[in-house]
């Protein structure tokens, strides 16, 4: 006799598309327009149904798709293969551990020691670190930027910065620059034997925060003055520091000599600062809630 296995009709949808293809990069037009005319999807409704397919595809970790936004010709790609899009991600995240050569392009030094990537030189960083030249690298990098991985620097837009890649230097806090106490956020691990009143954050949140700050319109990094456990942030006249201990996230703030002017008394002083720390306050629980759904999904909270 012969063995007889069931197998989904999902995993011979997608074994028929993929072998069909052929390729590891495909535009979202060209791949939906291959299922139409396929059979796969119907054409009264091939928009939904085609969307929900790849949805499920990349949930089930066989494509990735991240619908970046605006869709555009340049960006709105599908990778068929997700093995070959961590692959790839692997390569840039292991940067610390890449051991810089005599002969090693700036755009490789640049990267390894502040965590930057410019739009010009990242060819010659990828052919360097080993990627694919079948990557298809705007693409690669909107995708960090989607994940929070990686935001671009306001004052040179041709700029991504990395926080997650920087190296275990020791980045020193202007010695006046205090920890105010509620603006740090205690939290602890799961399983972890510590109080359960703890605010419960996953491994990898710090980078993320930081992402999550710069991204929006009030504050922008200091990618020279930061390292792996401390990143600084510039915002409203303040210097904000964001900084990694085993258990907590502090953030230290710092006035700088712009923050207040000369004929502001000592209350208004106190009051300006206390509102830019309260406003300081919400951007961090705001940005950790964001970071904890990227990680752990919407359910998380």
């Amino acid at each position: 006799g012969c063995l007889q296995l069931e197998m989904p009709l999902m995993w011979f949808l997608l074994d028929t598309i993929t072998s069909r293809t052929k390729q590891k990069y495909i535009l979202f037009d060209d791949l939906k327009a291959f299922c139409l005319c396929s059979g796969y999807i119907d054409k009264k409704d091939a928009d939904k149904q085609f969307l929900a397919l790849l949805r499920l595809f990349h949930v089930l970790g066989l494509f990735a798709y991240y619908e970046l936004q605006p869709a555009t010709p340049a960006n709105n790609w599908i990778c068929t293969d997700v093995t070959v899009f961590f692959k790839e991600l692997s390569k840039l995240l292991s940067i610390p551990f890449y051991e810089i050569k005599p002969d090693s392009h700036r755009a490789t030094k640049q990267f390894k020691t502040f965590g930057l990537i410019s739009t010009q030189d990242y060819p010659a960083l990828f052919k360097e670190l080993g990627i694919s030249p079948d990557v298809l690298t705007d693409w690669l990098l909107q995708v960090f930027n989607k994940l929070h991985l990686s935001t671009k620097i306001k004052s040179s837009p041709d700029i991504y910065f990395m926080p997650i890649v920087l190296p275990n230097r020791s980045t020193e806090i202007p010695q006046h620059c205090c920890v105010i106490e509620n603006l740090c956020f205690t939290y602890n691990f799961k399983d972890s034997p510590l109080s359960q009143d703890l605010l419960d954050i996953p491994r990898g949140i710090f980078c993320k925060l930081a992402v999550q700050l710069v991204n929006s319109d009030r504050y922008e990094a200091c990618p020279e003055e930061s390292d792996k456990s401390t990143i600084k942030i510039l915002g409203n006249g303040l210097e904000l520091y964001l900084i990694e201990r085993p258990g907590r996230i502090e953030a230290a703030v710092l006035c700088s000599e712009y923050f207040f002017s000369d004929e502001e008394g000592l209350d208004n002083k106190l009051k300006k600062l206390h509102e830019q720390c309260k406003i300081i306050k919400t951007d961090l629980t705001s940005g950790i809630e964001n970071a904890c759904q990227t990680i752990l999904g919407k359910e998380f909270l």
